[in-house]
Parts: C-alpha cells; sequence; structure tokens
C-alpha cells in the first residue's frame, strides 16, 4: 500500500471517528473541544465489559473533554 492510499484510509477513519464524537457530544450536551485517539488492535481474543467474548480486531477511543477555561489558557 503507497502512502496516498494510507492517507485515503486515515481520512475517511479520520470522518468516521469524527462522526461518532459529534454525535455523542450532541447527545450528551457537550458544547466544549474534545480530543479523541483512537487505536486499532488485532487480539485473537478479548472479553467485553459485560463478559462477553468476542474474536477479532478491537478499537479503543482515549477521549478527553476539554475545559473551555483549560482549553483557552493552553493557547495562550
Amino acid at each position: 500500500m503507497d502512502l496516498s492510499d494510507k492517507k485515503i484510509l486515515e481520512n475517511e477513519l479520520s470522518v468516521a471517528v469524527a462522526k461518532a464524537v459529534c454525535q455523542w457530544s450532541k447527545k450528551n450536551g457537550i458544547s466544549c473541544p474534545v480530543h479523541v485517539t483512537a487505536t486499532q488492535m488485532s487480539p485473537s481474543c478479548f472479553v467485553d465489559e459485560q463478559g462477553v467474548s468476542h474474536s477479532g480486531p478491537l478499537v479503543v477511543c482515549d477521549v478527553a473533554i476539554i475545559d473551555d477555561d483549560d482549553y483557552f489558557d493552553e493557547e495562550d
């Protein structure tokens, strides 16, 4: 896979993650900035919070809600 193909796939994934975060933010009344880091791992098996076993890729999202005051302080 060449670099341009990787960039296209990265952009498609970014759009999908952004839409999901936007919907979640609206649903939960979040109006301040949100920083999201998503990582895809391919374990052979993992167990979710309910104790159900799954196999295949696992996507882990780290979400940080940035308080308005903290956000503006960091940019100064």
